[in-house]
């Protein structure tokens, strides 16, 4: 049964390797979400992502495609390393899927908590 409510409009930061799995669900979710942007820092990898997966946006700065107002959801989608404090503290108050591992260290865990006691998103 369809549901009444829109498509959650779901963006993807990382075109790496677990993106692919993360893209390949939303698809068969599409009547309750679909991708509709993806950012990688490299602009190619991202744009041939893109056509692959029907994303109508293409970024090359993660922060571009979180400043973008069509987002509810965003998958990060990135190594380890490079997922805190930016990408994961500057959501815009959107929800946020973190692969695993979320953080390397306790402190970018707690890092993380306070950004979601301050903004009332999830990661």
């Amino acid at each position: 049964m369809p549901s009444s409510r829109p498509p959650y409009r779901v963006g993807i930061i990382g075109t790496g390797g677990i993106a692919n799995a993360h893209a390949e669900a939303l698809t068969e979710l599409s009547e309750r979400a679909r991708l509709v942007a993806v950012a990688d820092v490299d602009r190619t990898r991202a744009a041939e992502f893109a056509d692959r997966f029907s994303a109508p946006q293409v970024f090359s700065d993660p922060k571009d495609l979180l400043e973008s107002d069509e987002l509810n959801l965003v998958h990060i989608c990135t190594p380890p390393q490079t997922r805190t404090p930016d990408i994961p503290g500057d959501a815009g108050g959107r929800h946020r899927m973190v692969e695993k591992p979320t953080a390397l260290s306790l402190r970018e865990m707690d890092h993380l908590a306070a950004v979601q006691e301050q903004t009332g998103s999830r990661s």
